[in-house]
C-alpha cells in the first residue's frame, strides 16, 4: 500500500510536466512519421527511437500501456488531421490556388465532395469560384475595356474574337462578357460612369491645349493673343500662371525676328552704319516684345564687340 502511495505522490507532483511530456509527444508523432531522423537530445535520431526513450519515461510516472495505446491514438488522430490538411486545401485556400490552375472547375469536381459543407456552402464556393479563379484576366479585360471607349470613336469598327464589329456591338459583347465574371448590374453602373469621365478626359485633352502645348503651338497661329483669351478660360490654372504664360507670347513668338534684328543693329553699329545711341533707341522699342534690361546689357557687349570686330578697340 505505501509503494501504491508513494507512486500516486511521484505521479501528483510532477503531473503537469509529465502531461506537457505527453502532449509534445503526440504534437512529433503526429506531424512526422517514425522512421524520419531528427534532433533530439543533442543527437540524430530516429522518431521511432524518440518514442521509446520518452515511453520510458513517461511509464515511471503512470504511463502504463493503456495510457500508453490511447497516447499513441490520440497522435495517429492527430496525424490523420495533418495528412489530411496537408493534401488538400480549404475552400478559402483552394479560392486562392484557382488563379494558378489550368482547369479549376475540373480541381474543384474531384475536390467538392472531399469537404465538409453544407448544401449552401457548396453552391457559395462554386459560384465564387470563376470570379477568383479569373479575376486578374476579368480585370485586365476591364482596363482595357476603359482604355478603349474613352480613346477611340464609336465610327471605329473593331476586330472582335476574329470578327469585325461596330462599336455598339463590341460594347454590348465585352459588357455581358464582364457581367459574367462578377460584374453586375450595380458594378456596371461605376463601369460606365468610369468609361464616361475617362471620355470626357480624352474629349477635353484633344479639344484644348495645354500652356506648354499652346507656347508651342502659337508660333504658327496668326493672332496668339486671341487663341490665349479663347483656351486660357478651360485650363485649371492660378492666375500667377495666366500671367506666365501670357507673358511668354511676345518673346516666344518673336525671339526668332527679335535675334535677327540685334544681329543686324549690332553688325550696322560695328561697320559705323549706326550710332550706338540709335541702336540702343532702336531696341529698346523691343522690350514690348520680351526683351528685358538683362538682354539689353548683353546686347550692349555685343554691339561693343562687334565694334571692335570691325573697327578695333582697346578694351579698358
Amino acid at each position: 500500500m505505501a509503494a501504491v502511495w508513494s507512486q500516486y505522490i511521484t505521479t501528483r507532483a510532477y503531473y503537469a510536466y509529465v502531461t506537457r511530456m505527453a502532449t509534445a509527444l503526440i504534437a512529433l508523432l503526429s506531424a512526422v512519421k517514425q522512421d524520419v531522423a531528427v534532433l533530439y537530445g543533442g543527437k540524430t535520431v530516429a522518431v521511432k527511437d524518440v518514442l521509446g526513450a520518452v515511453s520510458a519515461v513517461l511509464s515511471q510516472y503512470g504511463f502504463d500501456s493503456t495510457k500508453m495505446a490511447l497516447l499513441s491514438g490520440a497522435a495517429d488522430l492527430r496525424m490523420a488531421l495533418y495528412s489530411y490538411r496537408l493534401s488538400y486545401p480549404t475552400p478559402r485556400e483552394f479560392l486562392t490556388d484557382a488563379r494558378y490552375l489550368p482547369a479549376p472547375g475540373d480541381a474543384m469536381a474531384k475536390i467538392a465532395n472531399i469537404w465538409p459543407l453544407t448544401d449552401f456552402g457548396r453552391q457559395y464556393y462554386s459560384a465564387l469560384l470563376p470570379l477568383r479563379a479569373y479575376h486578374d484576366y476579368v480585370m485586365r479585360a476591364l482596363t482595357a475595356y476603359l482604355t478603349w471607349v474613352a480613346n477611340v470613336p464609336s465610327t471605329i469598327q473593331i476586330k472582335l474574337n476574329g470578327q469585325i464589329a461596330t462599336w455598339d456591338q463590341a460594347v454590348k459583347s465585352i459588357q455581358s462578357l464582364l457581367q459574367q465574371y462578377g460584374l453586375d448590374a450595380v458594378r456596371m453602373n461605376f463601369v460606365n460612369l468610369v468609361a464616361d469621365l475617362r471620355y470626357s478626359l480624352t474629349e477635353y485633352r484633344h479639344s484644348f491645349p495645354t500652356p506648354r502645348q499652346f507656347l508651342a503651338d502659337m508660333l504658327n497661329v496668326p493672332d496668339p493673343d486671341a487663341l490665349y483669351d479663347q483656351v486660357s478660360k478651360y485650363w485649371i490654372i492660378n492666375d500667377w500662371g495666366r500671367q506666365y504664360i501670357k507673358s511668354q507670347i511676345p518673346y516666344r513668338r518673336y525671339r526668332r525676328w527679335i535675334f535677327i534684328i540685334v544681329d543686324y543693329v549690332a553688325r550696322a553699329v560695328g561697320r559705323g552704319n549706326m550710332s550706338p545711341q540709335d541702336a540702343v533707341k532702336l531696341l529698346q522699342q523691343l522690350t514690348k516684345y520680351g526683351l528685358s534690361k538683362y538682354d539689353m546689357d548683353i546686347i550692349n557687349y555685343l554691339i561693343t564687340a562687334m565694334q571692335c570686330y570691325y573697327s578695333g578697340c582697346v578694351v579698358a
